[in-house]
């Protein structure tokens, strides 16, 4: 019988769409959010696009490990490189105009396990990979050495990391007015596991606020 953490933890390709209902305690009040996943496979996006509009929000999740790793459909494509262009050509559509964005860094674990294990950013972030956004181009200098088995050095090595991968997709969003006051959304980041349960409170947490906050913004009845 699998326990709680091996469902958590199991992975399933998805296909379609599939939508539950989340609960959330807002205050004296239950807020409840009707939550839709769309499967991100190259085959499947073409289903979901149009199901966008009138969406009170926006969640893009982003696995962090998956700059070593390459497309289910294509090998010759590096996973993160796949994720940062979707998430460019998603985010700034106009359907989601004046709807909040948040982006979710999910496998956080995995992505330091990964660079623990020596596979640095210089693999896919730079001139000598696929990648050529010359704004973003991976320092080797930063790069960890697992024969020094330096913990410290392994935490810099991650936190690098994160905010140079964090750092493409917030350059990737291009926000646009959204009133005649010329209001932008902003990009909200989280940085996640799915299995870690106080994380993923917080952050569910955090996106109700954010849509009740916009939603408001957005009849005036906040600034």
């Amino acid at each position: 019988m699998p326990s709680r953490d091996d469902m958590l933890r199991a992975q399933i390709l998805g296909s379609g769409s599939a939508s539950t209902v989340l609960e959330i305690p807002y205050g004296d009040a239950i807020s409840k959010i009707e939550l839709w996943h769309f499967a991100g496979q190259r085959s499947e996006r073409q289903k979901w696009i149009h199901q966008f509009a009138d969406v009170s929000g926006i969640i893009f999740v982003a696995a962090l490990d998956h700059y070593c790793k390459v497309l289910f459909e294509d090998e010759t494509v590096n996973a993160i490189h796949e994720a940062i262009a979707l998430f460019e050509s998603t985010i700034n559509l106009e359907y989601f105009n004046k709807a909040p964005k948040i982006l979710f860094l999910n496998r956080e674990n995995a992505f330091r396990n990964s660079i623990k294990l020596g596979l640095n950013l210089d693999i896919p972030f730079t001139n000598n990979s696929d990648w050529t956004d010359p704004e973003f181009q991976w320092n080797p200098n930063d790069n960890y050495t697992p024969t020094t088995k330096d913990e410290t050095e392994l935490d810099k090595c991650f936190r690098k990391s994160l905010e140079f991968i964090e750092n493409i997709f917030k350059s990737k969003y291009k926000p646009k007015s959204i009133d005649q006051y010329d209001t932008k959304l902003e990009l909200h980041v989280h940085v996640i596991n799915d299995y870690d349960d106080d994380k993923m409170k917080a952050a569910i947490m955090d996106v109700n606020n954010i849509i009740i906050r916009t939603s408001l913004m957005r009849f005036g009845l906040m600034k």
